[in-house]
């Protein structure tokens, strides 16, 4: 299978303080410091992540005699998780000696020297050699160097009622081809069941790098050409036919209120609503979502539903006029060190820990993660974890990435702003796309943007 892989899902504010890099390592080690604390976001009661990263505690300290792996939840959702960290980061007696970041978070930590690279360290680590080349990429600088192990990938589709959309006539393995058919099928749903919203796109600046990535960006990378980014010109794209055709389906979604009304896509707790409440009561035919969603339905979920996969059927995300087959967009967390870590020996064999393949594995199943070593990719009791497993882990050949580039979270912000605009109706679409060509100029610098 053709692996393709970027950063999932959640986002952060910029880093805006820099600060001196320490030296890094295997002689940068302090032998008196036996204590690695560990930041991760904690967003609610996901017990089978508490109990995973219990699990990496336990092994870690029974493999280091004397050392503590100190646990320090950030409690935080969306972009919220970012801005703490980075508060945790500017000085050696708050930042942690290990973090867990989104992936679009590291490029912003690495130009703020938070993070130490870990070339020395992975050069010694036989399990190194198990990860994809292309997620590898995913946790380098621009200066060559590795600064980041990925955690896991994921990959996002639609989910849906079987019998809301056996209603309008959609039974057994449904593939929509295009928009125009899947706002069809949107549309006869509410013509059926007036009480049900068609179909839940998660926009808007509530929903943050979430609303970004997983809603407007799953529509503009299946626009044909469609980019925020000209990678061989390192230039941000204005003027797109893409981008205003991504926002025309946004505002045909709302005007036709064929999915959340502006309040509701403005709640930021609508990331639980869908799973916990929506899916299950029948009130929602359709979502766009990750792969990772019914885990929150098996035993020791957040929402555990036992005959979910009466109920739900899942499939990939149509291109604009079927170029494709379908499109996703791939993301996911890495783990990096802190460069003011203490002992980064120490450190780094949290990281080893959490990474052996065992608890890796236990990681892809627990938090339905795409599995990025090759030694797990195809192992049965990954890909029988879920019914939805194999599914989504093949459709990664579709998937398209955030640009890796610093800036990408100051555009984030850009684009919800956009796409907030015009789902309330403060704005045209030719108003929020002009007001975005021009803030990103600004963000990014006029001779950083080439118009398309």
């Amino acid at each position: 299978m053709k692996r393709i892989v970027k950063s999932v899902i959640a986002a952060t504010a910029a880093v805006m303080t820099l600060v001196p890099l320490a030296s890094c390592g295997s002689g940068s080690s302090s032998a008196e410091s036996k204590t690695v604390k560990l930041a991760y976001q904690d967003s609610g009661d996901n017990s089978t992540y508490t109990k995973w990263i219990k699990n990496v505690k336990k092994e870690f300290e029974a493999a280091n005699k004397g050392a503590t792996l100190k646990l320090v939840p950030v409690k935080s959702t969306g972009d919220d998780y970012g801005n703490k960290l980075s508060l945790m980061n500017r000085s050696a007696s708050t930042a942690p000696d290990v973090m867990f970041l989104d992936s679009s978070m590291l490029r912003p930590y690495i130009e703020s020297e938070y993070v130490a690279p870990l070339d020395s360290y992975l050069k010694g680590w036989k399990d190194w050699d198990q990860y994809f080349d292309n997620i590898k990429e995913v946790g380098k600088g621009d200066d060559g160097q590795t600064y980041g192990v990925s955690l896991g990938t994921d990959t996002r589709g639609i989910w849906y009622r079987k019998d809301l959309l056996a209603g309008v006539g959609i039974k057994g393995d449904w593939q929509p081809k295009t928009w125009d058919e899947l706002l069809s099928v949107a549309r006869k749903v509410k013509e059926k069941y007036p009480n049900v919203m068609p179909l839940n796109l998660y926009t808007g600046k509530a929903q943050a790098e979430t609303g970004v990535m997983q809603g407007f960006e799953m529509l503009l990378y299946g626009t044909k050409d469609g980019s925020l980014y000209d990678s061989s010109a390192k230039k941000w794209i204005t003027g797109s036919k893409q981008f205003k055709d991504s926002l025309n389906f946004i505002n045909t979604l709302f005007k036709e209120k064929l999915g959340p009304t502006a309040q509701q896509a403005s709640d930021a707790q609508l990331g639980n609503k869908v799973p916990g409440e929506w899916l299950p009561q029948g009130k929602l035919a359709m979502t766009v979502d990750g792969n990772w969603l019914n885990s929150t339905w098996q035993s020791g979920g957040d929402y555990e539903w036992k005959d979910w996969q009466k109920k739900i059927g899942w499939t990939g995300f149509p291109t604009q006029d079927g170029s494709a087959a379908m499109t996703t967009m791939s993301g996911g967390w890495v783990a990096a060190m802190s460069s003011k870590a203490a002992n980064k020996d120490l450190a780094f064999k949290v990281i080893e820990t959490m990474q052996s393949k065992a608890n890796a594995k236990s990681y892809y199943i627990g938090q339905g993660q795409i599995a990025v070593r090759k030694d797990i990719e195809n192992d049965k009791e990954y890909l029988s974890s879920s019914p939805t497993t194999a599914y989504f882990t093949k459709i990664a050949q579709y998937a398209h990435f955030r640009p890796m580039t610093s800036k990408y979270n100051e555009v984030s912000s850009l684009i919800s702003v956009a796409t907030e605009s015009v789902m309330t109706g403060q704005q045209s679409v030719d108003q929020a796309m002009s007001q975005y060509d021009t803030s990103l100029a600004s963000t990014v610098g006029s001779g950083n943007v080439i118009k398309k």
